[in-house]
């Protein structure tokens, strides 16, 4: 399967070469998700908060369950949203994410304290982001995706021109670009069909995986 082949025939744009991420890959360590602009297109009323999507839910599961049968340890895995967003909140809990990280502005300083609370380095960050408020955090680690809005050409300039991100999604939001993303590192690493087919048969390792996961309690975290 040549996944790189796939998404740049569906319009994908790779900043970096896909060899390249796929080489960051092994040393990712923690998934990092911005929420609005991500996970919804970010409409806000007084008593609406954004949503997500089921293809979405589904794709961080292969995903934290590929890295798993990889690794026999489920990847760290968190939502970064500069609002206080009880849907984002819901997300990670019935999720079972490990941490969420609400009503940050300054997006590097939870990256910064993420590092801290895990002992890592950003390069060993994977960040799913959108928009101008993201790019601080983008710029330090070690691996960014970056959500296509046809709405800012210009800024997806900028960030091609200055190397902001590694890739750029072909969906938009409303497309399920976080389930896009999700089967490419999958994909790139060699383990998509092999996830998949675990989740197919229900097999005995994906339930030691979600009998692990189930056990996760998202922590509140604060800058």
């Amino acid at each position: 399967m040549n996944t790189e082949k796939i998404f740049k025939k569906n319009g994908a744009k790779f900043i970096s070469p896909a060899i390249d991420i796929t080489k960051k890959l092994d040393k990712i360590k923690i998934f990092v998700f911005d929420w609005d602009g991500v996970f919804n297109q970010g409409y806000k009323s007084k008593n609406y908060h954004s949503p997500f999507s089921e293809a979405d839910s589904m794709g961080i599961n292969m995903l934290r369950f590929g890295f798993w049968l990889e690794n026999k340890k489920i990847p760290p895995t968190g939502i970064i949203t500069g609002m206080n967003n009880p849907a984002a909140k819901f997300f990670a809990q019935r999720e079972h994410l490990n941490f969420i990280f609400e009503g940050i502005k300054h997006k590097k300083q939870a990256i910064n304290k993420i590092c801290k609370a895990y002992k890592i380095k950003p390069n060993e960050i994977a960040f799913i982001f959108d928009d101008i408020l993201d790019i601080s955090a983008a710029k330090i680690c070690g691996l960014r995706f970056m959500v296509k809005h046809t709405d800012r050409p210009l800024f997806q300039k900028i960030v091609t021109k200055n190397n902001f991100c590694d890739y750029i999604s072909y969906n938009t939001v409303e497309n399920q670009a976080v389930r896009e993303i999700s089967e490419l590192i999958l994909g790139l690493k060699g383990i998509y069909e092999n996830t998949i087919n675990n989740r197919i048969e229900y097999s005995k390792k994906y339930q030691n995986y979600i009998e692990k996961r189930q056990k996760i309690t998202p922590t509140e975290m604060h800058k």
